[in-house]
């Protein structure tokens, strides 16, 4: 966030919670999380109020964000991660192999699932892995194509318990044409029963912002 512009919304965020905020900045500084830290801070408070027993991600990338949920996650919560294989990935930074199992803490289950979150196999091998456990988180942060990510939503969203969150990254319309996930979170968020939420950078951006809707 260069400028003094970035300055002020870091210093907001800072203000609002010095422990979210020194989490959202050690995951995007050390972990590689691509995220905007006034946006994360924002979610990191959501989440750490939400104490979740049960996540999935789809999209890891260098798994900054995984890192961070382990950090926010319950001490025997299970976390899987949805993602391409490195080789196959198509963006998120450098492709190479995470050790996500040197993430987890204290008695933590962490799950590394490679292939496509499209293919129906991937489905059956994440419930083979949560083995009847309902999902508290579900961050969709994968294909940011419309059919991708609202494939995404429609495959597992049904896997979250009721008063669970969904949540979206990159609802910001960006200047890449294959990026639409702000056309499929326009839809989603016109269903009022999801009680949807959005947390925006204050600082106008080509990327970011995150969706959440809660599973009725």
């Amino acid at each position: 966030m260069p400028g003094w512009r970035g300055l002020v919304s870091n210093a907001l965020a800072l203000s609002s919670s010095p422990v979210s905020w020194a989490l959202a900045r050690r995951s995007i500084v050390t972990y590689g999380a691509v995220q905007h830290v006034d946006e994360l801070t924002a979610f990191v408070k959501i989440v750490r109020a939400l104490r979740p027993r049960t996540v999935v991600e789809i999209g890891t990338a260098q798994g900054g964000v995984f890192w961070l949920f382990c950090r926010l996650a319950a001490e025997d919560a299970t976390l899987v991660s949805l993602d391409l294989p490195p080789n196959d990935r198509f963006s998120g930074g450098e492709k190479k192999s995470i050790n996500l199992q040197a993430m987890r803490r204290f008695e933590q289950a962490v799950h590394a699932l490679h292939g496509d979150s499209h293919d129906p196999e991937m489905l059956q091998r994440l419930l083979v892995v949560l083995n009847g456990r309902p999902i508290d988180l579900l961050f969709i942060d994968g294909d940011h194509t419309y059919d991708g990510v609202r494939r995404d939503y429609e495959m597992y969203s049904s896997l979250v318990r009721p008063g669970g969150l969904v949540a979206l990254h990159d609802i910001v319309r960006t200047p890449w044409d294959a990026c639409e996930v702000h056309r499929f979170w326009g839809e989603l968020a016109a269903d009022r029963s999801l009680s949807p939420g959005t947390i925006i950078s204050r600082l106008p951006s080509h990327f970011g912002g995150i969706g959440m809707v809660t599973v009725r």
